[in-house]
C-alpha cells in the first residue's frame, strides 16, 4: 500500500479534546435521561414509561453483561 492509500491522521489540540468530552458527556446524559425501549403488541420499538436505571459508575454498566 502507498502511503496516499493511508486515511491521514489528525492531532486534535486541547480545546476541540473539551468540545469531543463535552459531547460525549451531553449523549451519556440524553442516553440515560430517557425511558427504557420496548415493543407493543404489534412489535414495534416504543418508548416505555419505565425510566432507565442509572449505572452508579461508568464500568459497572460494562461489568455487568
Amino acid at each position: 500500500m502507498d502511503d496516499d492509500e493511508h486515511e491521514e491522521q489528525t492531532m486534535i489540540d486541547y480545546d476541540e479534546s473539551l468540545t469531543i468530552v463535552e459531547l460525549v458527556n451531553q449523549g451519556w446524559e440524553w442516553f440515560w435521561g430517557q425511558n427504557e425501549l420496548t415493543y407493543d403488541k404489534h412489535l414495534n420499538i416504543v418508548r416505555s414509561e419505565t425510566p432507565r436505571v442509572r449505572p452508579k459508575v461508568w464500568f459497572n454498566h460494562i461489568n455487568e453483561k
